[in-house]
């Protein structure tokens, strides 16, 4: 029935059918977008929240969603932080970032690889997560403007996989020229000595989201 449709609607969009097709599919994709932001008010009220304690940015990492939907995300994100005066950076979808003209994103390595140069020129600031200090020197000479290393201590978010600890992040940031930020299992606890470790800052999740 849809690909008689979509012939239909391709050969004559003024019958009936296609016009009563096409009216439907719009009705069905509105409601399964507004149930798709829906769920996400949770996570926006947490945004917001985060977003009051002014942290020096949000980065809104949500791969696993399809573009379209991240994108529609990112618009609701955008205008919290806007708000709050807080700096947000968008993550892994770039191609969005850049029609949406946001100016910095947030990339793994192998994404920032396959990037062109004009596509890179789009954004001010380009934040890569690097995993070794072969990574790190990688993603400097490819243009990052400041990279994330880690894991460096115990986190859920990494269950099974031992920490890197202070002394990996300590080289990362000698072998590296642009600012690097701990990331991984980090606390109040913990990011003072990151910070003596050489990290320009630390980048905390499980401890803003709870």
């Amino acid at each position: 029935m849809k690909a008689y449709a979509e012939t239909a609607g391709e050969l004559d969009k003024n019958t009936k059918f296609a016009k009563t097709y096409a009216e439907t599919t719009d009705k069905m994709n509105f409601t399964k977008k507004k149930e798709e932001m829906s769920s996400f008010t949770p996570f926006l009220e947490k945004i917001e929240e985060v977003a009051k304690k002014q942290p020096a940015f949000i980065i809104l990492r949500e791969k696993d969603l399809p573009p379209v939907t991240y994108r529609e995300l990112a618009i609701k994100v955008l205008e919290i932080c806007e708000n709050a005066g807080v700096s947000c950076v968008l993550h892994y979808f770039y191609k969005e970032a850049i029609e949406l003209g946001v100016k910095k994103i947030h990339l793994p390595l192998h994404i920032l690889e396959k990037m062109t140069e004009r596509e890179k020129n789009c954004f001010e600031v380009i934040g890569v997560s690097t995993h070794s200090v072969e990574q790190a020197k990688m993603a400097e000479k490819l243009g990052a403007s400041y990279i994330t290393a880690g894991h460096v201590f115990v986190t859920d978010c990494k269950k099974g996989l031992a920490p890197r600890g202070l002394g990996f992040l300590k080289g990362v940031c000698e072998s590296v020229d642009i600012d690097v930020y701990a990331i991984g299992g980090i606390s109040k606890e913990n990011m003072s000595g990151c910070i003596a470790a050489g990290a320009k800052g630390v980048c905390m999740m499980s401890g803003f989201m709870k």
